[in-house]
């Protein structure tokens, strides 16, 4: 991995130049000065070849690290060459300067290193200065826009690119020469460019630069669009709509890609006004980087009022689930100031991405929303540019989008349209921008699936085989277990709670070493390809057939017709006698078996020589069993008391376990923990007694029983009757949040699980019992309910089971949704009236 530090402000760099372009030419444009970063050796590689005169290396001065060789050729071949070296102290850093004898033409050094582990250092390179073909474009260029002949002189140094179209110096000349001519566009393309290789703060003043010549739209525009949009009947109740919304798209740049993106927003009420605190944008912190973002407001009365750089911050995406993902996401907050309705807000922000690599090419990949994924979006635009040798395949989901597309200057422009669009929104599905609303996808139409599948794994897991030995205590799990299925799950159980999860930058520099495994464990942390990785030597060692797949968690989608990598998790499955079961030991909610709940039922890659496209299978309702009993013989005060059974099986045991964990750290007293836990499935539940007698540390159970008191009396009429409501819910479970939305698209819940509550009245309860309520049985696609009811002389028993048997449900199953729950609801609800008894608290009647 390189990357690369500031050098010279771009600025003072291109004005030297621009004096004295033969004598500061090679300074500037040819000495590369780098980070780098490795295990066993640094590669250098030159923009254009030359003939090295030394290496000047900077590495903090507490790391014992010693250059052993230094190779290079006339082809880039590593042959070794004879040094002289020298070090120094340079402030912080420990300065070591390589001299090789030979100054042979070459673009690729490569430096051996004797040292303990992972480091990171400077890298300066000097060259020998002679006469070239490049550097004479590069004088010529420069003569022609000294006189402000700027299209030739762009039109010249183009010609640089058959040497090479990544130096950072020419791509910001170049970008310095189109804003001249007033092509913005091109210009900040072209600072993309010189981002790969070049200074990251440079870059981000020049292109700050060149946005601050585009030309703002004026106070009469927005008047216009906020005209039309008055035009469109929205409900009375919505608080800003976005007036305008324009993205571009860059892709082909080096490497990189470029995402602009520009907004309208209009405030509409004073509630919303009052309550929209901040605006925001997330982005990949490992890939991207921010160039620029502004945001004003434009009052009500007219006055503009542009906001500073003080009222912006950036933090930790709070969507992000810290147990799965591999790629730090972040979050780019705009503090907005006191609003009144009739303000709107213009704001924008603009991205680089680094584009993954497939087989040592870029490769490009953006999924995007059209339309705002909160605010109705009166006008919406997205505009993807590529160079026209490497044509974009598309897909467009939930939206008849209008297409055009065009080729200006030797690039390809496709551009997608839409106006008038209500995002489907607060459903409770964590992908809806995703599911329910307009997105575009586009990629490069040069890759195949296993080529990406080839590159997910040389990311994650090297390039060699899998040869290193198990370490302990693995290794003793797979000695010592009866069955190979039980050692496995063994395995999963301690790689999944033993080893705490983090995504280290040191861990890059494991992926491909012999040790790697030992080291994991031995750091007691890893993120999924770490413990991916341990589980993948596990089934190895005890020859069980196996595959890695990987998957996306941020937007649950592949896109299959656009090979590419969309993807930022990767766990494991194992073929065993009962069948696949999958082992994401990166999750703690996961258990041995099932895959795990937020991913069933979406599409995943096998990282295979076939590199199939699978469906992750979904549970059946059985699979994530949850039974509540109740036992009620008589009353005390207000309330039936008895006995209770809970138990869970499957992913819905784990979910609450951890829970009933999690709750019981707060209290010293294990029954206030108990107690606050079941009160989520027994509402009211006053816990008497406990004996937990199952958990999920080392297994897919979970169990608890006891004695409680629920279910207050109240009188019901003059007869001194009292009736008793007994209620039951499951939190993971949406039985009635639902049932306030209206959705034609997609209904999604947690997991399918089957829910079994029953009540048993005994003693004077039964003796007393005058009547029950009652449920209508249901059974379709969605889900069922059924009831039966047990009578005995001494008792009586009412059972009603709930099933849930999908997760994910399209077209014709969303409509029966509402009418299933609805049942449900009155499932989770019984009714008891009692003839007159002590206990029945007196209410007034009428």
């Amino acid at each position: 991995m390189q990357e690369v530090p500031d050098r010279l402000p771009l600025s003072t760099r291109v004005s030297r130049l621009l004096r004295r372009v033969p004598e500061r030419l090679l300074n500037d444009m040819e000495w590369t000065s780098q980070a780098v970063q490795g295990r066993g050796g640094i590669e250098v590689l030159l923009f254009v070849p030359r003939r090295p005169v030394s290496f000047e290396l900077f590495f903090p001065q507490q790391l014992p690290i010693r250059i052993t060789s230094v190779g290079y050729g006339p082809d880039g071949a590593e042959d070794l060459r004879e040094f002289a070296s020298r070090e120094t102290l340079a402030g912080d850093e420990r300065r070591v300067v390589i001299e090789p004898f030979d100054l042979t033409r070459t673009g690729r050094v490569v430096f051996g290193v004797d040292t303990p582990g992972f480091f990171q250092a400077r890298l300066e390179v000097r060259v020998v200065r002679e006469s070239e073909v490049d550097l004479e474009i590069v004088e010529d260029a420069h003569g022609l826009a000294r006189v402000g002949r700027f299209s030739e002189a762009i039109a010249k140094l183009e010609e640089y690119e058959a040497f090479s179209t990544e130096n950072p110096s020419v791509c910001a000349w170049l970008a310095e020469w189109h804003r001249e001519c007033g092509e913005l566009d091109r210009a900040s393309d072209y600072v993309a460019r010189a981002l790969r290789w070049g200074s990251v703060e440079s870059c981000r003043a020049l292109y700050r630069a060149i946005q601050e010549d585009r030309p703002r739209g004026s106070a009469e525009e927005v008047r216009d669009l906020q005209a039309a949009a008055s035009d469109w009947p929205l409900a009375s109740n919505v608080g800003a709509v976005v007036l305008e919304r324009t993205q571009r798209h860059s892709l082909g740049l080096s490497g990189g890609q470029l995402r602009s993106t520009r907004e309208t927003l209009e405030i509409r009420r004073p509630a919303a006004a009052r309550m929209l605190r901040s605006l925001e944008f997330s982005f990949p912190g490992e890939r991207s980087l921010i160039l620029d973002t502004t945001l004003e407001v434009l009052r009500a009365s007219g006055e503009v009022e542009p906001m500073s750089m003080e009222h912006f911050t950036v933090g930790d995406d709070r969507g992000s689930n810290i147990f799965v993902t591999v790629e730090d996401r972040r979050v780019g907050h705009w503090i907005l100031p006191d609003l009144e309705a009739g303000d709107v807000i213009r704001w924008a922000y603009d991205l680089y991405y680094r584009d993954r690599t497939v087989d040592g090419r870029s490769q490009a990949f953006v999924l995007t929303s059209l339309f705002h994924g909160f605010f109705p979006t009166l006008r919406a635009r997205s505009e993807f540019v590529a160079p026209d040798r490497d044509p974009l395949r598309f897909d467009v989901r939930n939206f008849d989008a209008e297409r055009d597309a065009r080729t200006v200057g030797g690039s390809r422009v496709d551009t997608f349209v839409g106006d008038r669009f209500v995002p489907a929104r607060g459903t409770g599905f964590a992908y809806e921008n995703e599911y329910l609303n307009p997105v575009i996808a586009c990629a490069r139409d040069a890759l195949d699936w296993k080529a990406v599948a080839r590159e997910i794994w040389r990311t994650n897991f090297g390039t060699e085989a899998f040869t290193e030995a198990l370490p302990e205590p693995l290794a003793e799990m797979t000695r010592g277990a009866q069955s190979r299925s039980e050692a496995l799950e063994s395995a999963f159980y301690w790689t999944r709670d033993k080893l705490k999860y983090a995504a280290l930058r040191s861990g890059e520099a494991r992926i491909g070493a012999e040790n790697r495994a030992h080291e994991i464990v031995e750091a007691g942390v890893g993120d999924c390809k770490d413990k991916s990785y341990l589980m993948e030597l596990v089934c190895r060692e005890l020859e069980i057939p196996h595959e890695i797949i990987a998957v996306s968690t941020q937007s649950a989608l592949l896109i299959e017709e656009l090979p590419a990598d969309q993807f930022d998790h990767v766990f494991l499955r194992a073929e065993t006698p009962d069948g696949w079961v999958y082992l994401d030991a990166a999750n703690p909610s996961a258990t041995f078996g099932p895959a795990p709940a937020w991913c069933q039922g979406i599409s995943a890659l096998a990282l295979t020589d076939r590199a199939e496209i699978l469906t992750i299978p979904v549970d059946a309702p059985q699979a994530n069993r949850m039974e509540l009993t109740e036992v009620f013989d008589h009353r005390e005060h207000d309330r039936l008391a008895g006995r209770f059974r809970f138990s869970a099986t499957g992913q819905s045991a784990r979910l609450i376990d951890e829970n009933w964990k999690g709750l019981s750290l707060s209290f010293d007293d294990e029954r206030h923990g108990a107690q606050l836990s079941l009160r989520r499935y027994l509402p009211s539940a006053v816990v008497e007694e406990l004996d937990r007698w199952a958990d999920t540390s080392r297994s897919s159970e979970f169990g608890v029983s006891g004695r409680h008191r629920r279910g207050t009396l109240v009188r019901l009429d003059r007869r001194q009757r009292a009736v008793c409501t007994l209620t039951w819910d499951v939190p993971f479970l949406p039985f009635s949040y639902w049932s306030m939305f209206h959705n034609d698209r997609l209904f999604a819940i947690n997991l399918p699980a089957s829910l079994t509550v029953a009540v048993r009245l005994e003693g004077e309860l039964r003796r007393t019992l005058a009547d029950v309520s009652s449920v209508e049985s249901i059974d379709n696609r969605v889900g069922s309910v059924a009831e039966s009811v047990t009578e005995e002389p001494a008792a009586i028993t009412v059972r009603r089971t709930i099933e849930l048997k999908g997760r994910l449900y399209r077209d014709d199953d969303v409509a029966l949704v509402r009418k299933t729950f609805e049942r449900m609801e009155k499932a989770l609800q019984l009714v008891l009236v009692f003839e007159a008894g002590d206990g029945a608290r007196e209410v007034p009647i009428g």
